[in-house]
Formats: C-alpha cells, structure tokens, sequence
C-alpha cells in the first residue's frame, strides 16, 4: 500500500489539523479556528495538568516502561552491493481522478490506485495499461461511506481497508462484502495511555491488514494527555500502534514508549513522533520512528526483540523546537522542509527504507536491507517508496503530475 505524494503545501495543510481535537469533524480547517482552539487546548492544559500528572504516577508505578534499544550501526551492518537503481517510469493511462490518493499492487500484477476524493478505485497493468473503475462514493452495496480518508490499505487480493477522521473504519472486499463501523471516543485517562479511545488515527496514517487485525499509526491529541500537557508521562506511556479485530471490533494499543532520543530532545523531535511499520509473516511487526534512524523487529504487541538500521544521507535534521502551541509553525516548517525517515515495506528477504532528505536537495533516500544488513542507499525522486513487487519487478507509490493530469510510477528490478 503506497500513500499519496505531497507537494509542500499539501503538507503544511494537512499538519495543521493534527492538533485539532476531534470535536472539529473537519480534515481542514481554517487557520483561525485552529489558533483558537489551540488557545481554548492551552487554558485546559494549564488547568489540568497538576491533576493528570498524580493520576499517571499512580498508574506509571504498576507498568514497567518499555525500552526501545539503540542501534550501534557497527561497520558489519553495512555492505553495499548497489550503487544505483535503474527506474524505469511508467505512465498511467488518463482517468479521471484528483490526484490525491493511495496506490498498491494486488496478485497478478495489478497496480491499483484509490481516489480519496472521488472513492475510485482504478486498475492498471504493469505497462499502465487501464483495466477497470469500480466503487465510488455512496450509500450503494458497492460504494464508499467513507469520504477523504486518513489512511488506506489495498491488500494483495483486492479488499480494500479505509480509515476515516471520527475513528470510523470500512472494509470492502474483494468478492463484493463490505462492512462498516465506528469506535467511540471515549478517553479514558485512568488507564494511561492503554486507551484506544484516547487516540486518534495519525494525518496520512500508516494502514496494514493481517488476518482479521487491521493495525493503524494513531497518536494523542487529548488536552491532558499530550507532549505537551505531560511531557515525560507522554514520552513513557503514550502508544503508537492501534491494532482492531475487524470482525469483533476489539482494540487495544501496542508500541509502548519513544526511543532514548525522544527523550533527550522531546520538543526538537516532536515534529517527527509518528512510526511508520509493516507486518512480518510470522506477525511480528517491523517499527520505525520518523525522528530516528533505528529499525525495530518487535514481537505481536510492539515489544522491541531487535534493533538495526543505519543513518540516512545527507539529512537536513536540523528541526526548530516546538516547545509549545505557540511555536506550532515550527512544526509546519519541519514537516514540510526537513528530513525524516518515512515508509518501510517488507517484501521477500528484502526491506525498503524511504527517507526525505529535506528541501536543501532535488532527491529523497531509498535504504535496502537484506537480512538486516544496508545493501543499498540510493537517491530516489522526491516522495518514492515501494509498495510491492509482482514476480522481478518492484513498483513504487503513484505521483500525479499537476501539468498533465496524469498518474505515473516507477519500476526496477534487484539483481
């Protein structure tokens, strides 16, 4: 599953909503509403921080808090056997679309591409040749509810996973079913961070689907429970993976805790406190932080069991803090101008690594691992990362080019 590309503004736009309580409803919301509810969040926090603070003691005191291992990227974890990739573009036959969606590979060699916008869902071949259009908005048995997900899931069958705003989930599948349901938020601050309905789904979320648990990127932005409000409480309590049974509708939360360097430097990093993740076979879970460049092979529920990875190249990480709702625009500066380490895909023996580089720089990074050893650190277009593969051929994320109205990818292959 790929995400959209974004260019500078669409990033700056879709940030400023992430601080926004749910209450909003709206995915974008006008700059002065968002200042006033940043004010309206503030009182509320200076009101309520003293009593949040004793009431997670009480409860931090029963957990024992999860350590997230620093990697010592040690020369051995590093052996280079590709310089360069050969990507050959590919351009899609013209539909009608926004630009602005999600695109996968289903079995066979489909490249499919969802419209957040329009609830399209259209297929390619490989050569980008159209196949077929088919869902759409609407209340009909084979259309969409959901209108400008946040995240999307296409699995190599065909369901397709849609996670919206009001914590609201549909899954479509690939033989015509469908179901759809809400979870309610309902914050529970007496358990921690352990509530589900503390959280919301992350802007642009990280959506995987395995069995019947769907696992989405979520973070808090409850008054009293965020960087904020508590910041060392956050830091040892807050989660960042929400797993739901799609046919129970149970959930709890899993990746417990932010890495030493989070902690060392919460306000520099906190532009950058999302995880990116994918799903082993065997259900462990692979878990990446946007500020640091350790990869962690964790178990079922998050724990980390093993840590690697390497810096990126010529990373611009030199982020202005956010120390409060005042400096918010720090944020928006860091997340559309600086680096960070983005998506990472599993794919046979092979894990794909994407990185932005920041606006200093015509290129982004694309990392390769085999058997968690760096083989590969190249320069890719801005926004790539990989989202599947159909037999030799890897296939990137779907760029929309504004001039020609026309979707593209890229191909390459791993000798």
């Amino acid at each position: 599953m790929t995400k959209k590309m974004k260019s500078v503004a669409d990033v700056s736009l879709c940030h400023k909503i992430k601080l926004v309580p749910p209450i909003i409803g709206e995915i974008v919301a006008p700059l002065e509403l968002i200042f006033t509810v940043m004010n309206i969040m503030e009182t509320a926090i200076k009101r309520h921080t003293l009593a949040v603070l004793l009431c997670f003691a009480l409860v931090g005191c029963e957990r024992t808090e999860q350590v997230w291992p620093t990697a010592d990227f040690l020369d051995n974890s590093i052996h280079i056997s590709i310089d360069t990739l050969e990507l050959t573009k590919i351009q899609l036959d013209s539909i009608y679309c926004s630009g602005i969606g999600v695109s996968g590979i289903k079995d066979g060699g489909i490249i499919c591409y969802y419209d957040y916008y329009l609830g399209y869902l259209s297929s390619f071949s490989l050569n980008g040749t159209f196949i077929k259009r088919e869902l759409g908005i609407g209340n009909g048995p084979h259309e969409v509810v959901i209108k400008h997900p946040l995240g999307c899931y296409i699995s190599p069958r065909g369901d397709l996973v849609l996670i919206g705003s009001n914590l609201d989930i549909q899954s479509l599948s690939y033989n015509g079913g469908q179901k759809y349901f809400t979870i309610p938020y309902r914050p529970d601050l007496n358990s921690g961070g352990a509530s589900f309905s503390t959280y919301s789904f992350a802007e642009d979320a990280n959506v995987k689907v395995l069995d019947d648990l769907l696992f989405v990127s979520m973070y808090s932005e409850h008054p009293n429970f965020n960087m904020f409000a508590s910041t060392n409480v956050y830091l040892s309590e807050a989660n960042h993976i929400g797993r739901i049974n799609l046919h129970k509708h149970t959930t709890d939360m899993i990746a417990l805790g932010f890495p030493h360097a989070y902690r060392e430097n919460p306000y520099l990093l906190f532009s950058f406190a999302q995880t990116r993740f994918d799903l082993y076979t065997d259900k462990k879970i692979l878990v990446s932080f946007e500020g640091t460049p350790e990869l962690y092979v964790c178990d079922r529920n998050g724990t980390p069991i093993k840590t690697f990875g390497v810096p990126g190249k010529d990373m611009d990480q030199d982020y202005l803090p956010v120390r409060s709702f005042e400096e918010i625009e720090n944020y928006i500066i860091n997340r559309s101008n600086k680096g960070y380490y983005a998506d990472v895909t599993i794919l046979d023996d092979y894990i794909f690594r994407s990185y932005r580089k920041g606006n200093h720089t015509q290129s982004d990074g694309l990392q390769i691992y085999k058997n968690e050893v760096l083989i590969a650190d190249v320069d890719v277009p801005k926004g790539l990362y990989v989202t599947g593969k159909s037999g030799k051929i890897y296939v990137s994320n779907a760029f929309f080019n504004e001039d020609t109205e026309r979707l593209y990818c890229y191909e390459f292959e791993i000798e």
